[in-house]
């Protein structure tokens, strides 16, 4: 057995020791909130290119399922009085926006 062949067995047993305890958390991406210039961006391209697109929206630097998932989530603050709502403040006037588009493209 060549001398670095059990240096390198005994990295990986310890990287798999190690990420035992740590690997969930260590995968885990955090998830950054969206700032109000990101919303804005975010329904200026589907008002452009429609929904259903998020793939091809590269400019947020966020996933497809981060796309999809903000955007069902406007839609659905639309509908909630704003009263009711709850986290940070959306302007009204954005979702207003995020209403009509939702229904030119469905």
């Amino acid at each position: 057995m060549k001398p670095y062949v059990g240096t390198i067995v005994h990295a990986i047993e310890n990287s798999i020791l190690k990420g035992s305890t740590s690997s969930s958390s260590s995968l885990l991406q955090t998830r950054r909130s969206f700032s109000i210039n990101d919303l804005e961006e975010l329904v200026y391209i589907v008002e452009n290119l429609g929904t259903r697109r998020y793939d091809i929206i590269n400019c947020l630097h966020v996933g497809y399922i981060e796309k999809l998932d903000k955007w069902e989530t406007l839609v659905d603050t639309t509908i909630i009085p704003h009263q009711q709502r709850k986290g940070k403040s959306v302007p009204q006037m954005l979702l207003d926006r995020v209403l009509v588009v939702d229904v030119y493209w469905s």
